[in-house]
């Protein structure tokens, strides 16, 4: 399904011709609905015709590729073909399959945007919609058959969603406007990962909620007693340990220096007076500063996942100075929402410092912004000084090795 669902953006993109969007859409979403819907019968009867079926459609793939000749849609039917045939021997081979068709086709549909102008932004604020519309979708299926604690994990989640995609679009925009969006700059990276993280961690965020599992990235969820910190598919921690590590910290980080270098670090000064840059790197720092404090008052660095392979690398290491996750949300909330304003109005309403009252309006905004946070940041640390979750940070496959052995 994700491979259809892609090799229909990826049609969209390179391709200006409607027949090639409904090729992509009935040669491979369509397909894996059906395949979705007569696979969960296990007779050897059914095995047999859905092995009929997709040999069947692959070679009309192949025919189709290799002989008619669809241009920029060949590799769509090539990566079906290989999907369907490797599934034929094991439904797992088809699945990894599926996953490496659906990157070769975000790579190669990012490598296109790259060349044309304004591409990276127009890419990026394409999957900022998509991220939004997938939240919503996962709203309307889920959200009445969940309790009163997921509802709320949930809809944080969703707000969380909202200013990554906001985030998405406003960091390839100011890299556009700034001169760096093209293909061998500075900004390149964002256009290649960011969409594709934001989507991965975004999903696996709301799909821990769904199978009622923590995450010891999310210290609310389970710090006092409302989960279990960690899933108990150790793959399921490492997916999205890797997917926070990236969004939060990786992409991020490497966002900020994108930024700092398009439109220098002495942007951050009070004396700057190129307006759009101002707040373009301010809001960059707050979104910056307050994903990092979260792992010194909140998360610290966590392992990975639940058994000792999982938990060799990163070192585990506890927040420097702890407060309650619970309360360390509203602050981090704020934070991200001035970073995404400040960036937001940069990008699409700021001058070049053409506008003197402008430019000292928004330097005392953000100065209060500023204050703001610095102030919330150490009452919070104050007041929750000493801090100690009613639930231990322990590795849950620790205590059931030791009440085994009792």
């Amino acid at each position: 399904m994700t491979f259809g669902g892609m090799a229909c953006i990826y049609a969209a993109i390179v391709s200006d011709v409607m027949m090639s969007i409904m090729m992509a859409l009935v040669s491979t979403f369509l397909f894996y609905l059906w395949v979705w819907f007569n696979a969960v019968n296990l007779s050897e009867t059914c095995w047999k015709t859905l092995s009929s079926h997709r040999v069947l459609v692959a070679a009309s793939l192949l025919f189709m590729s290799e002989v008619y000749d669809f241009g920029v849609i060949n590799i769509v039917f090539r990566l079906m073909a290989v999907n369907l045939l490797l599934a034929i021997g094991s439904p797992y081979f088809g699945a990894i399959s599926s996953g490496v068709g659906t990157l070769v086709l975000y790579k190669m549909a990012c490598d296109f945007v790259l060349t044309v102008d304004k591409g990276g932004f127009y890419w990026c604020s394409l999957w900022g919609v998509l991220t939004v519309i997938s939240s919503y979708v996962w709203i309307w299926l889920f959200y009445d058959g969940y309790d009163e604690k997921q509802k709320k994990r949930v809809m944080g989640t969703h707000w969380q969603d909202k200013i990554l995609a906001i985030f998405l679009c406003v960091s390839a925009g100011g890299m556009e406007r700034a001169g760096f969006g093209g293909p061998g700059t500075v900004g390149t990276p964002i256009v290649y990962l960011l969409p594709f993280v934001t989507m991965w961690f975004t999903l696996e965020t709301k799909m821990l909620n769904h199978i009622q599992s923590g995450t010891p990235f999310h210290p609310s969820w389970y710090c006092e007693g409302d989960l279990q910190e960690y899933s108990k598919n150790d793959w399921v921690n490492m997916t999205f340990s890797v997917g926070t590590v990236l969004n939060t910290i990786v992409l991020t980080t490497y966002a900020y220096y994108a930024i700092s270098t398009a439109v220098g670090s002495s942007s951050l000064g009070l004396g700057t007076e190129n307006t759009f840059k101002f707040m373009l790197i301010h809001g960059m720092v707050f979104i910056f500063h307050s994903g990092l404090w979260m792992i010194f008052a909140s998360s610290g660095v966590p392992a990975m996942g639940n058994r000792p392979m999982f938990r060799l690398f990163p070192p585990e290491l506890p927040p420097a100075i702890r407060c309650r996750p619970h309360n360390c949300i509203p602050v981090h909330k704020v934070d991200l929402a001035t970073g995404a304003f400040c960036m937001f109005f940069g990008v699409f309403f700021c001058d070049d410092g053409a506008n003197l009252t402008q430019n000292k309006m928004l330097k005392i905004a953000v100065g209060l912004g500023w204050a703001y946070s610095v102030f919330a940041k150490v009452r919070l640390h104050i007041q929750d000084y000493g801090y100690i979750p009613s639930t231990p940070h322990t590795s849950t496959y620790i205590q059931d090795v030791k009440k085994k052995g009792e």
